[in-house]
Formats: structure tokens, C-alpha cells, sequence
């Protein structure tokens, strides 16, 4: 009926998904440098373990929120 409004969901519904995607593969990186410290880096720019799992945290919260946003939008019509 609303093609804009549908526009709008799935762009929720995607970028929901694809940030909690991101999240969960920070989370990853962080348990995994945390279980395994890696070799240390030849003149590379590495972020702390704990920064992962700050970001992996940050992006989780804000893919489930648009996720919640997204479904609330398509079932309330």
C-alpha cells in the first residue's frame, strides 16, 4: 500500500541484521585475542581486545534495537 513505508522497514530490518552481524563477529575477535593473544604487529595500528568487546557490545544493542524497530513497524500496520 505505502511503498516508502515498506522501503523503510526493510532498510530497519537490513541494517539491523547487518549490525548485529558486526557485533557478534567484534565480540568474536575480542574473545579470541583475549584467549590467544596474537604475535605482536610489525608497524600495525591494533586495537585493544577490550575495544572489540566494547564495539561488539555497542553494535549488538543498536542491531537488536533496529531489529525491535523494524518488526514493531511491520506488524503495527
Amino acid at each position: 500500500m505505502y511503498p516508502h513505508k515498506q522501503t523503510r522497514i526493510l532498510f530497519l530490518l537490513v541494517s539491523g541484521a547487518l549490525t548485529l552481524i558486526g557485533g557478534i563477529t567484534e565480540m568474536y575477535r575480542a574473545a579470541k585475542d583475549l584467549l590467544a593473544p596474537a604475535a605482536p604487529a610489525m608497524k600495525e595500528v591494533s586495537i585493544p581486545a577490550e575495544m572489540h568487546l566494547v564495539i561488539g557490545v555497542v553494535l549488538v544493542f543498536v542491531g537488536g534495537l533496529l531489529l525491535y524497530l523494524g518488526f514493531r513497524a511491520k506488524w503495527k500496520r
